[in-house]
């Protein structure tokens, strides 16, 4: 005979299943009306309890379920959540499963998120011969129909051993968690019964190393329910039943001591509705993905964790949990990669279209950029001489356009289009050494001031050919802790906010010629250490000039979304974009590009609109004056550098009525008769007068016409 490897639900016929599923279990320490029906028990040393027959019931707030198929089989209760069990199930002619679990029942119609919000945290130990399998063990009570109860059960397979997936399951993919890989597997039984059958949903959720932890006859493992709850349940009209940890014993004889058991349910969940749940929750866990950075977009941020042992957690708009430990197995993993944990909130500036591949490379707005962050760090253990952290942001620079670098530029990074900047506000143990060999040795270029702060100018040239350039800034006077009430005892608080356009633009002006912004990110990196903090906050604020205007077309393209006849616009704080599939690219583009928050509040309202027309007010004031001469085929000039200012009049003590980004380019409309290097010109709808001999701006040499005159450039 087939023998199904099945939990509890084998002992009872579906119309029974329906009813004990319903049936409210009492959460305390007292004997409930379904135990006294299904078992019967004796009692034994203070705190020990043992169980005989088959059946459910509760004991210390904390349910058991045991089935068996020998008369020698037992549960031995032990106080509060723990359980020691004996079983044989290697006769032929036994067909009962023997399982023995010890968890939390829910309520009657408490909703899925109070098993999502659970957590389990256990230690089994056991010594046995034959085919089973020990872990989690979730159920759910599902909608009822005309003909069925729906249901569903996880297992969490944490210790196997000679045990194999029941043949009705089919894979379905696997995922990642808690350092290891798994792979799930679903299938559905309907059983019939008395009355209702029941329409069951199995998954099973197998960790690669459970053979191994089968061998070795113990498991530790520690599971946030949630993790799994997404990736196999299709959220409708489920409810929470139960959350066990237990051994089913399949074919096999033997014994198994559950040691630890803590199993955390929530008295009230964060959020009843499961979707709401989801996505406002944080959760990363890079499992075996050691070599790349786990990411998750929340509350339009997205965060990012790198390292081999690491969990990133928590809530958009609360302080997200931190946690990694320090990895070493074997010497492979004593290159740098595997002993570096990061955790970060990226950000990218540029506006290139996955449709076409057109747009900007680089940001290109004249809005400044400032990136802020706060952090509670609390001990960190250093496990090694090269145990070091620090605490900043990393920015992607790229260099755009056909012209090479030349000069002190060209000898420092060569032809790379990319460099990477590093800014460190705070490091502990922090060396200039080189990285296990991977780096020249370091290069002092130099100091810059931004913001009133000293950084020294650090350049690190990677051996590899194929790897680009950084650039370490070190702030010369580190940031000091943050005082406040709301720090966490143990912990340490460091925040800070600085301009990533300044600090790119200082670079530039050292001749490093980096070029622009491409993407950026808040940083919080450690090497050799074990250790926890909390991310209070991390993002990047575009921060409009005082002297900006606006056109018509913006007041046009904010009241068109504020009236909802525009599609969504892109959050104020970067340039990310989801709906670029549903424009056209040169509405994605001009979009992009639009920053619309002028009261900083982070939202497109009216208030803004308000600010926006005062703003059309005031450039209209300014009398612009018109050039002596128009032209209709004049020079095409290309903006470079940090963009250019237009003016009310060919000349600097006029008012400034516009400004034009860098990586752009103008045409001449006309000029002035006295042959100055001054010309009339437009950019975004925003006529004025420019001054060719500025050096961002330069001539793109070809034909002209109208212009009698010859050009006096730098």
């Amino acid at each position: 005979m087939n023998r199904r490897i099945k939990g509890i639900f084998a002992a009872v016929t579906a119309t029974a299943i329906c009813s004990l599923n319903t049936a409210a279990l009492a959460a305390n320490s007292g004997t409930s009306d379904v135990e006294n029906i299904v078992y019967a028990a004796g009692t034994e040393a203070a705190g020990h309890e043992l169980i005989r027959e088959n059946g459910i019931g509760v004991r210390d707030g904390y349910c058991y379920r045991r089935t068996g198929c020998s008369e020698n089989d037992e549960m031995e209760l032990i106080s509060p959540s723990l359980f020691r069990a004996k079983w044989d199930s290697t006769d032929a002619a036994n067909t009962r499963t023997p399982v023995f679990e010890r968890g939390k029942q829910f309520d009657p119609g408490q909703e899925l998120s109070y098993t999502m919000e659970s957590a389990v945290d256990y230690e089994m130990k056991f010594e046995a011969e034959g085919s089973f399998f020990a872990g989690v063990h979730i159920t759910l009570n599902g909608p009822e129909t005309e003909q069925y109860c729906q249901n569903a059960e996880i297992y969490i397979i944490d210790a196997s051993l000679n045990w194999k997936v029941p043949e009705d399951a089919s894979y379905l993919h696997s995922i990642t968690g808690k350092g290891t890989l798994y792979s799930v597997y679903h299938c559905n039984r309907r059983i019939g019964g008395t009355g209702k059958g029941l329409s069951e949903d199995s998954y099973y959720i197998v960790d690669k190393y459970a053979e191994s932890c089968g061998k070795a006859g113990k498991v530790s493992a520690r599971h946030d329910i949630a993790a799994f709850i997404d990736d196999v349940i299709l959220y409708g009209d489920y409810v929470s039943n139960s959350v066990s940890v237990g051994i089913n014993g399949g074919v096999s004889k033997g014994s198994a001591e559950l040691v630890r058991n803590e199993i955390t349910v929530p008295d009230t969940p964060k959020f009843e509705d499961p979707h709401d749940y989801i996505s406002k929750r944080i959760y990363l866990d890079n499992g075996s993905h050691w070599d790349n950075a786990a990411q998750t977009r929340v509350g339009g941020k997205t965060y990012s964790a790198f390292g081999y042992d690491i969990e990133m957690k928590g809530y958009a708009g609360e302080p997200v949990s931190c946690t990694w430990n320090y990895y070493k197995d074997t010497e492979e993993y004593e290159r740098s990669g595997f002993r570096k944990v990061s955790f970060g909130v990226p950000d990218s500036f540029y506006t290139l279209s996955i449709i076409d591949w057109q747009g900007s490379s680089v940001y290109d707005d004249v809005d400044d950029l400032v990136l802020g962050y706060s952090m509670d760090i609390g001990a960190i253990e250093n496990k090694t001489g090269d145990s070091s952290w620090n605490i900043g942001a990393d920015i992607q620079c790229m260099k755009v356009g056909p012209e090479p670098r030349t000069g002190l530029a060209a000898e420092l990074l060569g032809n790379e289009s990319i460099t990477y900047v590093h800014v460190i506000d705070k490091a502990e143990n922090f060396s200039l050494a080189s990285d296990m060999d991977r780096y020249y040795a370091p290069e002092e270029l130099g100091t810059i001031t931004s913001g009133g702060i000293d950084y020294d100018v650090v350049l690190y040239k990677n051996k590899s050919e194929s790897a680009f350039p950084s650039i370490t800034l070190i702030r010369r006077e580190q940031i000091s802790p943050t005082a406040a009430e709301d720090i966490p005892e143990g912990y340490v608080r460091y925040e800070n906010s600085f301009s990533l356009v300044d600090i790119v633009n200082k670079l530039n002006d050292l001749g490093l010629d980096i070029g622009g912004i491409r993407e950026t990110e808040f940083l919080f990196n450690t090497y050799d250490t074990s250790g926890h903090a909390y991310l209070n906050y991390a993002g990047i604020k575009r921060v409009i000039p005082p002297d900006k205007t606006y056109t018509e077309d913006d007041v046009k393209l904010l009241k068109s979304y504020l009236l909802g006849q525009a599609h969504e616009a892109p959050e104020c704080s970067d340039y990310a974009s989801h709906d670029y599939y549903e424009m056209d690219l040169e509405e994605y583009l001009s979009r992009m590009k639009k920053n619309y928050d002028l009261n900083g509040d982070g939202v497109w309202d009216t208030f803004d609109l308000c600010l926006m027309q005062k703003k059309l007010v005031s450039k209209s004031s300014a009398e612009l004056v018109e050039p002596d001469n128009r032209i209709e085929y004049g020079t095409t000039y290309d903006i470079i550098g940090n963009g250019l200012k237009l003016y009310s009049d060919p000349g600097e003590s006029y008012e400034v009525i516009g400004s034009v980004p860098p990586w752009t380019q103008l045409k001449e409309l006309g000029y002035q008769s006295e042959n100055s290097t001054w010309i009339f010109t437009e950019y975004s709808g925003q006529y004025g007068w420019a001054d060719t001999s500025e050096p961002n701006i330069s001539p793109n040499m070809g034909e002209q016409w109208g212009k009698p005159v010859i050009y006096l450039y730098p």
